[in-house]
């Protein structure tokens, strides 16, 4: 059984990443999976890390960004 928390999405842009996270969510739909935003996060690497982005949603509630972070 795969948990929605051992998901890992990867995406060049944030317009990329919404598409996957319809994907996500509409198939999670139909096999009874439920994503948490709460218990979700959204992160990015390289140069532009602390840039501010738009937001992102699961359905239609906005994941959090997690900012500051030098991985």
């Amino acid at each position: 059984m795969i948990y929605p928390d051992d998901i890992l999405l990867l995406s060049a842009s944030v317009g990329s990443l919404q598409k996957m996270l319809d994907v996500c969510y509409r198939k999670g739909e139909t096999i009874d999976i439920i994503f948490n935003v709460r218990k979700s996060a959204l992160f990015m690497v390289g140069k532009a890390f602390n840039k501010k982005l738009e937001k992102s949603y699961i359905d239609q509630e906005a994941v959090a960004w997690l900012h500051g972070m030098i991985m």
